[in-house]
Order: structure tokens, then C-alpha cells, then sequence
């Protein structure tokens, strides 16, 4: 197990979860295209680098991907995919990012390892990478890409202390003032913050430029 922890990783913890899914990479701009074109919504403001198809969906809120009742991204994708999409919870996807290599630091193992994803460790990027790329890119045992790097993720739980002792599907605290993201961007350059346990926090109505998602599903 890598040695480094966080105090807002405190206190280490067990957790167990029932099966679920997870999108093997972090939402498009070409999928939200698709959600703005059939619902009428307005596309965001653009990031400095465009639109670009291929790239992560950035500039869009936490709020703006729930939505409420029918409207936003998650209702309209669930419909479209015949199934109950969500964001994933903290746990699950911290659990995703390590690919079955349990208690590594990295979805590749405990080493930073720049090669392996895409941000600004020896050098500033410019804005987020494809998530298609064959170059500066990792799939884990799961199959899944920019874990680490890319675009910080929302989560769907709420940010506060993790409750000690062993849990079960946690989901986070009841209510909060900031949501939990995971995995790092393009625009940063410690490696520490693309730790699979590192989580920051932020205000679910906050767009930038460095903040993507990705979808889960019940399992199996």
C-alpha cells in the first residue's frame, strides 16, 4: 500500500459496495452536443481551446449534469440509454480508479508515472487531451481511462469527513455546501493530486474549465 495520506482522507477506512458500472471514459463535448441539440439547451460558454468532439465536457456544473425532475444531462442520458444513469458516489469511483489494484496510489500502481496521463508535470498543457488518445493515457484492469488527469470528476456525494468504521455503499454526508471531485486536471502539476484517494471540494454551482464527469450505473 503507498504510504501517502491526506488529512481529509482521515480516518483509513473499509468499504464495501454492491456491483455497479462505470463510463469508461469522462463525458464528451460531442455527447453534451447531442443532450443540447435534442433538448434545446444552449451549449456553455467554450473553453480557450473550443469545442472540440472528442475532448472532455468541461464548463458545465453539478447541478447542470443532475438536473432536477426531467431536465439536465442525467435525466436525459437515462432515458436515452434505457437505464437509471447517475453520477458515481466518492467510494465507487474511487474503487473504479484503481482497476482492482487495491490500496495503490495510482490506477497504475503506487509510482507517479507522467506517461500515464495527461497533465502539467514538467511542463503546462494548454487544455484538456482527447479521451480517445493513444499518448499520455492508462486503462486500468477496468477498462476505464483518465482516472487520473484529464478533468477533475464530480462526485455525487456531498463533502465532508468520512465516517469511521466499516461502511456500506456510502454516499456521503446528508447535506454539505460542496461536492466532492476526484482524479486531477490538465492544469495541474503535483503529483499528489492524482492520487486515486486524493478528493477536493467545491461549490456544485461552479463551472470551470478543468471539471468533466463521468456516468455510473447499477450493476452487474
Amino acid at each position: 500500500m503507498g504510504g501517502t495520506v491526506e488529512m481529509a482522507e482521515q480516518p483509513i477506512h473499509r468499504v464495501s459496495l454492491g456491483p455497479f458500472r462505470m463510463g469508461a471514459t469522462p463525458v464528451t463535448v460531442a455527447m453534451w452536443k447531442e443532450y443540447c441539440a435534442e433538448t434545446g439547451n444552449a451549449m456553455p460558454d467554450a473553453p480557450p481551446w473550443g469545442w472540440l468532439d472528442d475532448h472532455p465536457m468541461v464548463n458545465v456544473s453539478w447541478y447542470d449534469i443532475v438536473g432536477s425532475g426531467s431536465n439536465g444531462y442525467v435525466p436525459w442520458a437515462s432515458k436515452v440509454a434505457g437505464m437509471q444513469l447517475t453520477l458515481p458516489t466518492e467510494a465507487q469511483w474511487e474503487y473504479a480508479a484503481r482497476g482492482g489494484l487495491e490500496g495503490r496510489e495510482y490506477p497504475w500502481g503506487n509510482d507517479f508515472d507522467d506517461s500515464k496521463l495527461w497533465c502539467s508535470f514538467g511542463g503546462g498543457r494548454q487544455g484538456t487531451a482527447p479521451v480517445s488518445r493513444g499518448y499520455n493515457a492508462y486503462r486500468n484492469g477496468y477498462g476505464l481511462t483518465d482516472m487520473a488527469g484529464n478533468v477533475w470528476q464530480w462526485c455525487l456525494d456531498w463533502y465532508g469527513d468520512y465516517a469511521p468504521g466499516e461502511a456500506l455503499n456510502p454516499t456521503g454526508p446528508e447535506v454539505g455546501d460542496s461536492k466532492v471531485l476526484k482524479g486531477g486536471a490538465w492544469d495541474w502539476p503535483d503529483p499528489l493530486v492524482f492520487r486515486c484517494a486524493r478528493r477536493v471540494a467545491n461549490w456544485p454551482v461552479t463551472v470551470c474549465d478543468n471539471c468533466g464527469f463521468r456516468l455510473a450505473a447499477p450493476g452487474p
